[in-house]
């Protein structure tokens, strides 16, 4: 799978998805914290369901102890964004929704950083759209949010 991760074991598609929401938002809100919180929301959202997904299936390097320290963990930038009053932008969010329903359904099988086995193209297309679709509802929910405060979620 080489091809896919960039050297330090992230997807290409996923860095691409990273620099559109860090350029976009910092050029068209000119609020870069605002860029970097969109991209931890992003992926410490993607990245819980996809814990909770592999969870679901029966993958065994899942545990529901360490399940509830990761959410702990990396909950938070999801939270924090949702509370400021940043939402996510339906059409795609409801898109990655269903192509992870449509992945657990199908064996939720994925690829791996480093595996020498051949590149399972049917998950690595599930994973990209799932992924980036969630990116995307973060991204244009970014773009349309108006002065993003505390006092803004009310």
């Amino acid at each position: 799978m080489t091809f896919l991760e960039a050297p330090f074991g992230v997807r290409w598609t996923t860095l691409a998805m990273t620099a559109a929401i860090l350029i976009s938002v910092t050029v068209a809100k000119r609020r870069p914290w605002l860029a970097v919180l969109t991209v931890l929301a992003w992926v410490g959202l993607y990245e819980l369901i996809f814990d909770t997904t592999a969870y679901l299936s029966g993958d065994q390097r899942q545990t529901l102890s360490g399940l509830a320290w990761f959410a702990a963990a990396v909950g938070v930038a999801p939270v924090f964004a949702r509370y400021l009053g940043l939402r996510l932008w339906l059409p795609a969010a409801s898109a990655s929704f269903a192509g992870m329903v449509l992945w657990l359904v199908t064996g939720f099988h994925y690829n791996v950083c480093g595996q020498v086995a051949t590149v399972q193209w049917g998950p690595e297309l599930l994973n990209v759209v799932t992924k980036d679709g969630l990116g995307l509802a973060y991204l244009v929910g970014a773009l349309r949010s108006g002065r993003l405060s505390p006092a803004s979620a009310e």
